[in-house]
């Protein structure tokens, strides 16, 4: 059981001539989020994560997620089969957004041997050449906000590969 002083803090308390506390509700995740320093948690998490794997998986996806009206806005790295966050990073409007924590991220690992696949937001120069200097092969989601690459694509595509048989 907590001491009252913790319950106070997580808004958990015994109201007036009550023998039953009253559960805290979502808001004390708010509260208690937004009192915790997200570098110093950040480096907890990573240090505890990287005690957890020795090796890193040989594919990983990098993405983003905000949480709650900006609450928290983070962009991890997790093993593409089974989700088990690998790394992960603080991400903000400040400091470029999702793309350029990606890159800090990514750029902080050693990725030998290891590929990466992303959405379409790492769809640029620098992800993909943070990615070969970290050691990693990657794949990168293509849309319609990147009309160059869409357009070498299609052209590489219109090209009949020797290795597929011709539709007829």
């Amino acid at each position: 059981a907590l001491p009252i002083c913790q319950r106070e803090l997580l808004w958990y308390y015994k109201a007036a001539g009550k023998k039953v506390g009253i559960a805290p509700g979502k808001d004390v995740f708010y509260v208690l989020l937004r009192s915790i320093d997200p570098v110093e948690l950040a480096g907890v998490l990573n240090r505890w994560l990287l005690a957890q794997h020795g090796k890193l998986p040989s594919n990983l996806a990098l993405d983003g997620k905000v949480v709650g009206d900006r609450l928290a806005q983070i962009v991890s790295l997790v093993d593409a089969e089974n989700g088990a966050t690998v790394a992960q990073g603080l991400m903000s409007d400040e400091t470029g957004g999702e793309s350029h924590a990606g890159r800090r991220l990514v750029g902080a690992q050693e990725l030998d041997g290891v590929v990466v696949s992303a959405d379409a937001g790492h769809t640029n120069h620098e992800t993909p050449r943070t990615l070969v200097e970290a050691g990693a092969d990657y794949l990168l989601q293509i849309k319609s906000n990147t009309p160059a690459v869409q357009k070498a694509v299609r052209a590489i595509l219109d090209r009949r590969s020797p290795f597929l048989p011709s539709q007829a």
